[in-house]
């Protein structure tokens, strides 16, 4: 055996495989966890990558010739290999295997190559990626022949173990290295897959290797292609692909330019995979003849395929495993990339150097990768692009920075590169082999722009290049002027426009002179004639060039429209004068400019437009037409001389008027008939508008000053009503100013000149489409949401309309007492009215309100303008009367009520008394009531005695006094001043019987008239005192007792010593007017030793029953009502009681007066006060205060002074006697329950006394006595007044000292023998009252110490779950069962009183139960479980209430109540207790939010818990009553 078996054979003995162990160490543990990671991580990961690892091994091989290496796919296996599907036999012609080449097979991870430049391969694992297609590839090499098993039995190892192979195929050409590989993998890589990878192989595979120049791939019988790489000189290469793809013969070659430059690596740069390595060798390849955008990434070997760059890369890059993707991460790999960024630069800068690929350069810029890592790339190539000189350029091929560049399209087609415009030499357009490859994003990337449009101007305004082309190019430079659009004021500067010369032709353009298409004879004679004063040059267009152009029209018209070239045409020459005209004007006499204007004038065409006219104004000043348009506020007008008689210079005298005007020289007057023309031509006006001055409103308002009339100020008022308060100082006013002549008294001149004015006034409105009053009128400005504008008459305009200017047939006249003269006028009025001399438009007379015919608007329009005058024109106004009067007994009655609506709320009735001249008809009497009325109306009777029908159809004026003028009498009585008293009481009598009977006629009248209301609200009360009193300060003085007491503080309606106050009884109701009985409050102050009768000695019981009886019998209705309130109950309880001394005080509002009385019927108390000195009127006066309603005092007093003392007998007797009985309601009623005796309530009235005594030492005991029982039976609770306020943080009770006084009796409180109000009056009472329940006295013992005890209640502890389903619900719930009892509650009560009340008393059952679902009987406050069962099972705990009881009877609800234990019960009742912000707390409770509230008790802070329904119970109750 040779060396290369014995080689063999010990490496495999290192695996173990030899039967006795050897010297070396075993390496099969070494190798095994290192083969397993690497082929873990690569070996699969491409399986394509094979093919690629074998060329890199070929290129990393040592040859002695030209290398060569054969790639062939066999269809039949030369090894025999089991299920082999073929194989591959690779042939390359190296030197051969070497005993290290096989080690480092053997040894993965291990390489006998070194990374030097030429190496690729720095794995160790390259070979073993055949594995990926065969399970046993064959080397065959220098004396090796073996194969390496994918596995070995026993190791469970393969790969890279080595076995043997004795037979050699015949296929191995020994002279070489062989490779065969067995597809036995078929499920992996088989033949076809294979043989479609071999065709697919790109030939730039071999692009970047330095050894290996050619590749033969072969599929047997099928395909056999040669690839040959050939270096040309300039850095080209070519590969040549050569052979048969079947039948097709290949023949192919792409050519690259290469560039390689090799970098030295910086000494910072550590990279382990390249340790040793000092410099770098980096290749760029651009395709020539070759798609540019689908180039790859090499590593010397292809590793993306695709970048998205327009050229190759070839670098050393650190690669993964699979020698499929590069370490983005890797610093090495990262310096290589911006190297890459220099190469391409230098790469670059030499292209351009070459001829061949000068144009060529842009098409490898890059613009976009979606490779991340070589992304960065693009933005530093672009950036150090914009800096080199790498663009060629016209017409020399000059190179150029990028920003130095332009491209052009359209316009490069008129250029020739050898007659090249000056513009261009400095404003460089790309070559065009440049342009023709469409790359504009490479040129928008690099910052090439657009050849600039004023550079193409400079071109064409460049006569020398003009000059050097045709006229056929001159049509095609119009095209391209046409489609780019180019504008008017530019191309009439650019000499493109061939025209005549003596000599032949030269290019000109409209700015050097007028262009006319061609002239006739007749023409040439015109211009011949206006040379004398016309010295604007003039030219034709070229023969040769009209005749190209002479039937196109639609470039003839372009011509026209942009280079002004014309056909010609004196209008067309007109303008052509006009604009030399505006240049020479300056050295031209007045006269001269006069005679040119004429021309201009006369010739020009209408729509031409003479802005650019020179203008002659006054005092020789010269200027151009537009300039004078440009002057806001400034108006061009006739020369002064013009229209002498009535021109405007006769209306704007003064400097001052004429600031606001430009005017005409008077040298245009030589004109003449011309003239005219000539104004309306430059728009000179010869009625200029009146000036106008801004002024700041509203400050000048408010400081009082510019403030023209009072038009203004109602405009400034109305605009600052409108106006928010922030922009109410941007109110401004334009205002018309008032020239100086009007202020000056009418003359001829003046008069004649406004008229005229107005009529020129009126055309120019009626041409602008606008009102005529707008130029008269001032504007004031205001913002509201949008700016807004109101119209107010300015001062000339008040002039126009109210001063006598107007020129009539009776002088100078008010124009709107003017007529215009026509027949139907002149018939009806005669000579009364004045009428116009002048024909005025329509808008005048509107404006000026001249009367132009006599409707029946215009004679009441007309009625009240004298009527607002004060004119008195007797004869006229009749005479208007007369015709209105004849016109309104023609008209349908909707119009009549429409047309004299007016007069009727107007003056409109001319009466020419000494006071006034006008009157309202209302004022006015048909019939002559001076008698009564004396001056108090205008009687108008006698002075229109034709015209009764008139006045009273339809002005409305009374035939006759009526209620209506009885109202207004009484407020004129009540202005008057000097009217005498005995004057006054005499009407007011009349007036007073009228207006009552009118109150008692309608008094179920729903239908009220109108003067009604109005008469309530202004009348006032004749007094006593001789004076009118507003009513609510009146009083009917219908009790004279009560006259008497407050005659000097008091007014009382004055009544006539024949009349009385129910005389009038109707018309104080109407007024409101108060009874001063009614309104007088009586109270007892003081009594002095009150003591019993033993019998009532007046008000006797038969006496009670015969004055109910009557009351009853009189109105039913009115007892009944009596009854309700209690009246009826006191009167058959009341007592009575002697005193030496009563002492009343009668009180009205804040006024009372104290004083002795004989006789007191104290309601309140049951009580009838008696002195000595009393007399039955007495008492039958007090009685009958009580129980009369108003009206029918007088009748009861009366009735029970006659009926006081009677006894029982008496009573038989007068029922018997008038055949009556006593209604046994009232017999019912009266023995429904015993009387109070005289001595309980003498009894009681001292014990009060006593008690008012003890109340004034302990008020802040008393204070805190509720409603609730505090003691073993009874407790005094209080009633205070209630002061309702609008949100639960509101309702309070007033806390004040009690005034004792006896509670409400009832019959039924009275048999059950109640104890009086308070502890004092119990124990003074004990003994009585022990006399009185004697009987009963040990029951009562036994059963308050002795309960029938039941057994607990199951559910005493249980306690509603705290959780509300529905919130609202419940609210709506509890607030509507609030409200429906408020409304049942009586009023509170307005004094308080001390009621008895046990604790034991009932309370709402509702409450009860609630409370105790809540809380279950546990204290709100210390939530303590210990409360007592009681007897009836349940347990004990004390509701205490918000607001008292006695405060409301409805407060007994859930939502007023606490659930509270005993001893805190009592602290809150005597204890110390605060909460400033107690309101506050209560206000802020919620379900959802806070549900507790604290407050300080008896000197420690406690915290009162809520459940959620108790608080919406507590919201509910407290709205209800705020809802009343």
């Amino acid at each position: 055996m040779n060396m290369q078996y014995s080689h063999i054979q010990n490496i495999r003995s290192e695996f173990g495989l030899k039967d006795k162990d050897t010297s070396k160490p075993d390496r099969t543990k070494e190798c095994l966890q290192e083969a397993l990671k690497k082929l873990s991580e690569g070996l699969y990961s491409k399986k394509t990558h094979f093919l690629l690892e074998l060329i890199q091994n070929a290129e990393d091989n040592e040859y002695s010739k030209e290398p060569r290496l054969k790639i062939k796919l066999l269809k039949k296996d030369p090894t025999g290999t089991c299920q082999s599907d073929g194989a591959i036999l690779i042939q390359n012609n190296e030197k051969g295997f070497t005993e290290e080449n096989m080690d480092a097979l053997c040894a993965l991870g291990k390489t006998t190559k070194t990374k030097i430049s030429g190496y690729i391969g720095e794995k160790g694992i390259g070979f073993k990626s055949v594995f990926v297609i065969t399970t046993s590839p064959y080397i065959f090499s220098k004396g090796y022949y073996v194969r390496f098993p994918e596995k070995i039995k026993h190791l469970d190892l393969g790969y890279i173990i080595p076995e043997w192979v004795e037979e050699i195929p015949k296929i191995v050409d020994t002279s070489q290295t062989n490779i065969i590989l067995p597809l036995d993998k078929a499920d992996k890589m088989d033949f076809k897959s294979i043989s479609n990878m071999m065709r697919e192989f790109t030939p730039e595979t071999i692009l970047f290797l330095n050894k290996l120049t050619t590749l033969n791939l072969t599929i047997e019988d099928e395909y056999n292609i040669e690839i040959t790489k050939v270096t040309n000189k300039d850095n080209l290469v070519t590969l040549i692909r050569k052979g048969l793809d079947g039948e097709k013969e290949i023949d192919e070659s792409d050519s690259y330019l290469l560039y390689s430059k090799t970098y030295k690596i910086p000494s910072d740069l550590e990279e382990t995979e390249r340790k040793g390595i000092n410099d770098s060798t980096i290749s760029l390849a651009f395709p020539v003849n070759k798609r540019i955008n689908q180039c790859a990434l090499y590593a010397y070997l292809p590793v993306w395929d695709n970048t998205g760059l327009p050229f190759i890369i070839n670098a050393d890059f650190l690669l993964t495993s699979s020698r499929t993707d590069v370490y983005e991460e890797k610093e090495w790999n990262f310096w290589l990339r911006d190297q890459i960024v220099d190469l391409f630069i230098s790469a670059l800068d030499d292209m351009v150097k070459n001829p061949a690929y000068i144009y060529r350069v842009l098409n490898y810029i890059p613009l976009h990768t979606d490779n991340k890592f070589l992304s960065p790339m693009i933005d530093c190539i672009l950036s150090k692009l914009k800096d080199k000189y790498i663009i060629a350029t016209e017409p020399d091929n000059k190179l150029v920075q990028p920003k130095d560049a332009h491209k052009s399209f359209k316009f490069r087609n008129l250029l020739d590169r050898k007659i090249y415009p000056e513009a261009l030499i400095n404003n460089r357009l790309i070559r065009q082999e440049i342009q023709e490859q469409s790359l504009s994003k490479v040129w928008d990337k690099l910052g090439i722009k657009s050849l600039d449009r004023d550079v193409k101007i400079a071109c064409f305004k460049d006569k020398k290049w003009i000059g050097k082309h045709n006229f056929e190019w001159i049509l095609e430079s119009y095209a391209y002027l046409k489609e780019e659009k180019f504008e008017k004021e530019i191309l009439r500067e650019c000499p493109i426009v061939p025209i005549k010369t003596n000599n032949g032709h030269r290019y000109s353009c409209d700015k050097e002179q007028p262009i006319y298409f061609e002239c006739s004879s007749e023409d040439l004679e015109i211009l011949a004639e206006c040379s004398e004063y016309i010295r604007q040059p003039i030219a034709f267009i070229c023969d040769d060039l009209l005749e190209l152009i002479k039937e196109k029209d639609e470039l003839q018209k372009w011509m026209t429209d942009f280079l002004c070239v014309y056909p010609y045409s004196i209008t067309n020459y007109a303008v052509d004068v006009l604009n030399w005209f505006n240049k020479d004007f300056n050295t031209l006499s007045d006269e001269y400019i006069v005679s040119v204007t004429k021309f201009i004038i006369e010739n020009k065409h209408k729509d031409t437009t003479l802005e650019n006219l020179p203008i002659l104004l006054i005092n020789s000043e010269r200027i151009i037409l537009q300039e004078i348009k440009n002057q806001k506020n400034k108006q061009l007008v006739s020369p002064i001389g013009y229209d002498y008689e009535t021109g405007w210079q006769n209306i704007f005298v003064t400097e001052e008027d004429r600031q606001h005007l430009i005017i005409l020289s008077d040298t245009y007057l030589k004109l003449q008939n011309g003239l005219e023309r000539f104004l309306d031509a430059i728009g000179a006006t010869k009625y200029p508008l009146l000036r106008v001055e801004t002024i700041s409103a509203y400050v000048n308002y408010t400081m009082n000053k510019s403030i023209s009339n009072q038009y203004e100020i109602n405009a400034i008022k109305s605009a600052a009503l409108y106006s928010s308060e922030r922009s109410i100082y941007d109110i401004y006013i334009e205002r018309k100013v008032c020239p100086s002549s009007i202020k000056e008294e009418p003359n001829v001149l003046l008069c004649n000149s406004l008229i005229n004015w107005l009529k020129g006034l009126s055309r120019i409105s009626y041409h602008n489409y606008t009102r005529l009053s707008s130029y008269l009128s001032s504007i004031v400005y205001y913002f509201y949401y949008v700016t807004k504008n109101d119209y107010f008459d300015s001062d000339l305009l008040i002039y126009l309309k109210k001063s006598p200017w107007l020129s009539t047939t009776k002088g100078y006249n008010i124009p709107r007492e003017t007529f215009v003269k026509n027949d139907e006028i002149e018939e009806i009025l005669g000579d009364l009215v004045p009428y116009t001399k002048d024909d005025l438009h329509k808008d005048v007379l509107d404006l000026l309100k001249i009367n132009t015919s006599i409707t029946t608007d215009k004679l009441i329009t007309l009625l009240l303008y004298y009527s607002d005058q004060n004119e008195d024109k007797q004869e006229l106004i009749e005479k208007l009367y007369s015709l209105l009067y004849y016109r309104l007994q023609n008209s349908r009655q909707d119009d009549i009520e429409k047309q004299t609506k007016s007069l009727i709320e107007k003056k409109s009735i001319l009466v020419n008394s000494d006071e006034t001249l006008w009157a309202y008809p209302n004022e006015c009497i048909w019939q002559d009531r001076r008698d009564l009325f004396s001056d108090r109306f205008h009687y108008i009777g006698k002075l229109y005695p034709k015209l009764k029908d008139f006045f009273i159809k339809y002005l409305r004026v009374k035939e006759d006094v009526d209620d209506t003028h009885y109202a207004t009498l009484w407020l004129k009585n009540q202005e008057s001043t000097d009217i005498q008293e005995n004057e006054i009481k005499k009407t007011m009598l009349q007036i007073m019987i009228n207006l009552n009977n009118f109150f008692k006629r309608n008094d179920n009248n729903q239908d009220k008239p109108l003067w009604l209301s109005e008469f309530k609200q202004k009348a006032q009360i004749y007094t006593e005192n001789k004076r009118f009193v507003p009513p609510n300060k009146v009083f009917i003085p219908n009790d004279g007792k009560l006259k008497m007491i407050f005659k000097d503080t008091l007014d009382f309606t004055w009544i006539p010593e024949t009349k009385n106050y129910n005389d009038f009884s109707e018309l104080f109701s109407f007024l409101e007017v108060k009874l001063i009985k009614e309104s007088v409050a009586i109270n007892i102050i003081n009594t002095t030793n009150l003591s019993e009768s033993s019998e009532p000695e007046y008000l006797t019981v038969a006496t009670k029953k015969i004055i109910a009886n009557w009351l009853k019998e009189k109105d039913e209705k009115k007892y009944l009502e009596l009854e309700k309130n209690g009246t009826i109950e006191c009167l058959f309880n009341t007592m009575e009681l002697n005193a030496n001394e009563i002492m009343l005080r009668y009180s009205i509002g804040s006024i009372y007066k104290d004083c002795p009385s004989e006789c007191f019927w104290d309601v309140g108390k049951n009580r009838l006060l008696l002195t000595s000195e009393v007399s039955k009127r007495h008492i039958a006066d007090s009685l009958a205060r009580e129980l009369s309603t108003g009206t029918n005092y007088d009748e009861i007093k009366t009735f029970i002074e006659a009926k006081l003392c009677y006894s029982e007998q008496d009573l038989k007797y007068m029922l018997e006697e008038d055949n009556k009985s006593i209604s046994p309601k009232i017999e019912d009623f009266f023995y429904s329950g015993r009387q109070i005796s005289v001595s309980e309530i003498a009894y009681s009235e001292e014990k009060c006394n006593t008690l008012e005594t003890i109340s004034k030492e302990t008020d802040n005991a008393i204070d805190k006595i509720p409603s609730q029982q505090i003691g073993q039976n009874q407790a005094v609770s209080k009633i205070d007044t209630y002061k309702g306020q609008d949100s639960i943080n509101d309702i309070s009770t007033t806390e004040s000292k009690q005034e004792a006084t006896i509670s409400e009796y009832n019959n039924k409180e009275l048999n059950s023998a109640k104890n009086y109000t308070t502890t004092a009056i119990e124990e003074a009472d004990k003994e009585n009252i022990n006399k009185k329940n004697s009987v009963k006295l040990t029951e009562y013992i036994f059963k308050t110490f002795n309960s029938i005890d039941k057994p607990m209640d199951e559910y005493a502890n249980y306690s509603k779950r705290d959780k509300v389903y529905d919130p609202e619900r419940r609210f709506e719930k509890e607030y509507e069962s609030n409200l429906y009892n408020l409304k049942l509650k009586n009023n509170f009560p307005d004094r308080k009183r001390l009621i008895p009340q046990k604790l034991t008393e009932p309370t709402n059952e509702l409450t009860k139960k609630s409370l105790q679902d809540w809380y279950a009987g546990k204290c709100q406050i210390c939530g303590c479980d210990n409360n007592f069962i009681q007897s009836n099972g349940k347990p004990f705990f004390i509701i205490h209430y918000i607001i008292e009881r006695s405060i409301d009877i409805s407060s007994d609800n859930t939502g007023n109540a606490l659930c509270l234990c005993a001893n805190h019960f009592a602290q809150m009742i005597y204890g110390p207790i605060s909460a400033a912000d107690i309101n506050e707390q209560f206000s802020q409770l919620s379900c959802d939010g806070k549900q507790e509230i604290k407050f300080n008790l008896c000197g420690e802070e406690v915290i009162l818990k809520f459940h959620k329904e108790h608080i919406i119970a507590i919201q509910a109750y407290f709205a209800a009553l705020n809802g009343l």
